[in-house]
Order: C-alpha cells, then structure tokens, then sequence
C-alpha cells in the first residue's frame, strides 16, 4: 500500500477511536470506553491512576450522578514512529450535575495526550495522560423551555435508549471497517 495512504487511513482509525471513547463517556457505554483502550494499557486521568478497566469503573462510578455531559473533540496531532503513534487531541467538557441542591456545569478544557500502538491493524491507546488546560464549575443558567425543542423523542439520554444508539440499526455499535 502507498505509504500516504496508510498514514492517512491510520489517522483516521486513531480519530475514530478517539470519538468512540468520547461516545462511550457521554453515553456511560463501558465496552465504548475499554474498546479504546488496549487491555494491558494505563490511563492517567486526574486523580486517578490505572488499567482501562480500572478506569472505566472509575469514570462511570464518577459520572454516575451526572445528568448530562458532552465532550468535544478538537484537532489531533498526530506523530508515527513504526507502530505506534504520539498523538494529541484537544477536548472540552461539559458535565451537568447537581451538587447540594443546585445544578451546576462542570466545563473543562484540555488536551488528551495518547500513546497510541498498532496490533493487528487495529489502534487504541496504550497510555493516556489527560491535561486540563483550564476548568471552573458555574450554576446552571435558566433552561430552555422543553417546547422549543423541535423533537422529544430525540433528547439526549445517558444510556443506550440515546437515539444514536439505533441510528442506522446500530450500525455505530459495530467496529468500523477499511
């Protein structure tokens, strides 16, 4: 294969992955999460230190109590060295949750520094170290009213009854294919 056409189909797989463990986050899917991860894999994640299964319980146990939350993928960059690759990858964060009666939103901007390695043609991340550029917690503002939303039945839900989840008959649960 022409080598620029492996580059260019190996970011891709490396973006793809990076946007199924952000799905898994904001869609509390633990098999998204850990399908980003290498199994022998290490996650350094703000106060927390481990395996990717260590870390998926840590997260979900985490995120549990939060209403909502959305991450935003921002640009990559990404460096190859045989196969593996330095990669980093802009975030921001959103999270909804309500602390002592008040819902509040947790925001946080950053960057994930990846550790990615090819095996068996297939990239994940086999060690992460998470940066938080800036973050700062404000009271929720007044919400929309529900009748400006144009259709209920497609809210966002921080499960597998999201609408995405039966998008195109699952077809964003399967593996991506070459």
């Amino acid at each position: 294969m022409d080598p620029t056409i492996k580059r260019l189909l190996d970011e891709s797989a490396i973006r793809d992955c990076m946007a199924c463990y952000a799905r898994g986050i904001d869609r509390m899917d633990r098999s998204l999460i850990l399908g980003a991860y290498w199994e022998d894999g290490y996650d350094r994640h703000a106060h927390f230190g481990g395996t990717p299964a260590e870390f998926t319980d840590w997260v979900m146990d985490l995120l549990a109590g939060d209403s909502a939350s959305s991450h935003l993928l921002g640009q990559s960059l990404i460096r190859f060295e045989g196969k593996q690759a330095a990669v980093e990858t802009y975030y921001f964060a959103r999270h909804v949750r309500t602390d002592d009666g008040v819902e509040k939103v947790l925001l946080a901007n950053g960057r994930y520094a990846d550790l990615f390695e090819e095996r068996a043609g297939e990239w994940r991340i086999l060690e992460r170290e998470v940066i938080v550029d800036w973050g700062q917690i404000v009271p929720m503002g007044e919400r929309q009213s529900d009748d400006l939303l144009l259709d209920m039945r497609a809210k966002g839900q921080r499960s597998p009854d999201d609408f995405s989840s039966s998008l195109l008959g699952g077809v964003l649960d399967r593996p991506a294919t070459q």
